[in-house]
This record gives structure tokens, C-alpha cells and sequence, in this order.
């Protein structure tokens, strides 16, 4: 036998199917003591199994004996172990044998490559460090961690990382808590201040608007008043003369053009030129008796808007 391959571990995922496994690493076939089968835990430990099949001759294990296969992602170590001892005995003058000879030396490169194999998942000082004075030795004391010291020449105690973490994350979060609820105070704050400036901004455009509906309302009041106080009620028993106004009881309007005595309005144009024909409901009687315009008439076809007033549409 020879030791060819560099190989002391086969590594596998498993997919919820698959149960046979080869290793491809040499191990003497009189030993299948030394195949190990560790199954990976979820916090990345490496549990032994002793659920398995080995055949030495197809070089594979079959895991587990029986039931379900290996979980999708679960992951299965195959590992040739060797124990760091030499059992051949030379004796002087006895038998010396080739084979054995060479399974010796099989076994203590096995060793070798197992203690390689080791080494290669441990840490390890950088080439470069000089060994002679570097202090190797790491100071173990219970919750706390290690580093390198000041002066660069071996290791130091130092807080466990883990604690201070929490510590400053706690500080932390009460810090970005402080921080929040400042923000929210701040925000409040300009709300409300803007809120209190549109609040003015609208109290002044409402009482900018109050007063202009105030003027309107006066300026339509004296309009309404002055159309009113030229104008009076037709009456058979007067005489009227150019440029008396009457209104008739349908809310109409006539001008005097000509003298006359007690001439209706409607049947005599003549004496008499329409000057407003509106509709009734344009007009109504005060608590007098008297037909008056409307403050607010109901209808748009006889009055009109000029520079903001409302006047009677003359026709």
C-alpha cells in the first residue's frame, strides 16, 4: 500500500435523499476503526455518529443504517483518524518483513497528513512574526477575551466583546430614543408654529373677506335704497309728469314721458317707457305693504354687475 492522495476528509451536503457516501481518502483496510462520521450541528459543533455502515472493499458508508436520509443542507464529515502511536517491533536478528515495513511508514504519513490536516483550521502568527520574542502563551481568565498587547510582543487580557457590545447597544438605543423623541418635539414644534401662521394667514383673508362682503353688502344696501327712493308705487288718483318712475304690482318699472292723469302704465305707451321688466319673485313686499327690491334677488336676468356693484339692468 502507498499513501498518494493529500486527502483525510470527504465533506458532504445532504439533499433529503442521497444515503450512500465514498470517502476517497486511503485507509488500510484492516482498520475501518479509524473512519470516522460526524454529522455538523446548527451552532457548527461536530457530533460523532455511530449510525452508519462501512464497506471497506466499496469504500463508502452508508448513513444512516436505516430510516431517513441525510436533510437537504445537513452536512456529514467522513474523517480517516489514526492513533499517534507505532505498534511494529523490530527485533534483532528476528523476521524483517517489507510489507510491514511499508505499512509503518503508510500509517505515520497518515498521521502526518491527519496532523496537517488539524493545523490547517487552527490559528496561526503570520511568517513574518519573530517567534523568540513573541509571548505565545494567552492569559485564560473566566468572561473575559484576549488580544495582542501595545507593544506587538504577545497577548493580553482584555473585556469580553460580547458584554461590551450589549452595553453600548443599550446606550445606543437609549441614545437614538433621545434622539427620536427629540425629532417628534421638533416636528410638533414647527407644526404647530406653521399651523399658527396659516391660522393668521386664514384669519386675516377671512376678515380681509368680511370686510369686502360688509362693503358689498352697503353698497348694494345704497344702491337698493336710492332705486328704491326714486321710484313709487303707480297710484289712478295722481298725475304724474317726465321724469317721475312708478312700479307696478307685477314689479315692473315706467318712466314718465308724457303728462297724465291716472293712464295705467301697461296700456298707454304713450305717456309711459318701461324701464325694468323683472320677474316677481325679484322683488317683495316690506312689512309696510311696499314692494321693494330683493337684498338678494333670486334671479340674474335683470341685474348686472358694473365694477363690482349690482344694479338694475335697464333695458
Amino acid at each position: 500500500m502507498t499513501v498518494q492522495k493529500d486527502v483525510t476528509k470527504n465533506i458532504y451536503v445532504g439533499n433529503g435523499s442521497t444515503r450512500t457516501f465514498p470517502f476517497t481518502f486511503e485507509c488500510p483496510a484492516e482498520h475501518p476503526e479509524y473512519i470516522k462520521v460526524y454529522l455538523m450541528q446548527d451552532d457548527g459543533t461536530a457530533l460523532a455518529t455511530s449510525d452508519y455502515q462501512l464497506d471497506m472493499d466499496a469504500r463508502q458508508i452508508t448513513y444512516p443504517s436505516s430510516g431517513t436520509a441525510l436533510p437537504e443542507g445537513k452536512k456529514l464529515v467522513i474523517m480517516r483518524e489514526l492513533p499517534l502511536q507505532q505498534m511494529m517491533n523490530l527485533v534483532n536478528n528476528g523476521p524483517y518483513f517489507a510489507e510491514d515495513i511499508e505499512t509503518a511508514f503508510d500509517e505515520c504519513v497518515m498521521m502526518l497528513q491527519q496532523q496537517g490536516e488539524k493545523i490547517g483550521r487552527v490559528l496561526m502568527i503570520a511568517v513574518d512574526v519573530d517567534t523568540d520574542n513573541f509571548n505565545r502563551q494567552i492569559p485564560l481568565l473566566p468572561g473575559r477575551s484576549f488580544r495582542v498587547n501595545d507593544a506587538g510582543n504577545g497577548f493580553v487580557a482584555m473585556e469580553n466583546p460580547e458584554s461590551v457590545l450589549a452595553e453600548n447597544q443599550a446606550v445606543l438605543e437609549a441614545s437614538k430614543g433621545a434622539r427620536d423623541e427629540a425629532e417628534r418635539a421638533m416636528t410638533a414644534a414647527t407644526t404647530a408654529a406653521t399651523n399658527a401662521n396659516v391660522s393668521a394667514a386664514n384669519a386675516a383673508d377671512s376678515a380681509e373677506l368680511a370686510q369686502n362682503s360688509a362693503t358689498d353688502a352697503a353698497r348694494m344696501a345704497d344702491k337698493a335704497a336710492g332705486y328704491v327712493s326714486n321710484v313709487t308705487i303707480w297710484d289712478s288718483t295722481t298725475e304724474y309728469k317726465p321724469p317721475d318712475v312708478v312700479m307696478t304690482s307685477d314689479g315692473s318699472t315706467y318712466r314718465c314721458i308724457k303728462a297724465n292723469t291716472n293712464t295705467p302704465p301697461q296700456s298707454a305707451a304713450d305717456c309711459w317707457a318701461i324701464t325694468t321688466s323683472v320677474a316677481a319673485e325679484t322683488f317683495e313686499y316690506d312689512e309696510k305693504g311696499d314692494l321693494m327690491p330683493l337684498i338678494l334677488p333670486r334671479t340674474s336676468s335683470v341685474w348686472e354687475a358694473i365694477n363690482g356693484e349690482i344694479i338694475p339692468i335697464a333695458l
